[in-house]
């Protein structure tokens, strides 16, 4: 078995946030030198935060995605949320 992590990253957040966060993951069966393709889908919740009123937000701006089996060891994206 191995686990994708999907983390993510709010680079110009008002409120400082973690390098990054774990957002979800899936556990996929491997056969030896075999490979799948996993697919997430990152929804708005996953984009929110507690504001300095302590309310849910969304904030535009650029979010970095990670995926991999480790938080070290990933693939990098990114996008811009309007």
């Amino acid at each position: 078995m191995e686990t994708v992590q999907l983390y993510l990253q709010d680079v110009f957040a008002s409120v400082v946030q973690p390098v990054k966060v774990l957002k979800d993951y899936q556990r996929v069966a491997l056969h030896r030198h075999e490979t799948k393709t996993v697919t997430f889908t990152i929804t708005a919740e996953m984009l929110q935060f507690y504001n300095q009123q302590n309310q849910l937000t969304i904030e535009p701006g650029q979010f970095n995605v990670f995926v991999g089996s480790n938080s070290r060891d990933c693939l990098k994206t990114s996008f811009e949320f309007i």
